[in-house]
């Protein structure tokens, strides 16, 4: 079986009335992550911020030189790191209640990340909202 990493999210449609700037956006769309690989969950949370989660592994992405570190702006806490490890990447998190998971192949984390990144500006552009945009936004947080 090969392996697969799958970053996966359920949130509800969005309100095009309420969420009027890129802010809104950023930080207003929350739904359920769930981090699986093979098969077996790594992480799920409930309350995750959907679209900042995507930015920031969007940036990460660009330059890849350094390790992720995911820590959503209402907590203190790690809900995911990437760090190179054995020519791979290793999945970790506060809030997981498995081991570090890895090392992972990192093609398998970029396709399970890029298609994370997708089905987030898949969401999102159906409301008439462009995802690069918020990328490239200097305004948002600029952590990754």
């Amino acid at each position: 079986m090969p392996e697969k990493l799958t970053i996966g999210f359920e949130a509800d449609d969005l309100d095009t009335t309420r969420k009027t700037d890129a802010w809104d956006l950023y930080i207003g769309v929350t739904g359920r992550l769930k981090i699986i690989f093979n098969d077996k969950i790594f992480l799920e949370e409930e309350y995750s911020n959907v679209v900042e989660f995507a930015v920031l592994l969007a940036r990460w992405l660009r330059n890849r030189t350094r390790e992720f570190v995911y820590k959503p702006l209402e907590m203190d806490d790690v809900l995911l790191e990437l760090k190179y490890q054995d020519g791979g990447m290793m999945l970790c998190s506060d809030f997981s209640e498995v081991s570090p998971c890895g090392p992972i192949p990192f093609r398998i984390v970029l396709e399970g990340a890029e298609e994370y990144i997708n089905r987030v500006s898949e969401f999102i552009g159906k409301a008439g909202y462009d995802f690069s945009a918020l990328v490239s936004d200097d305004r948002l947080d600029s952590r990754a």
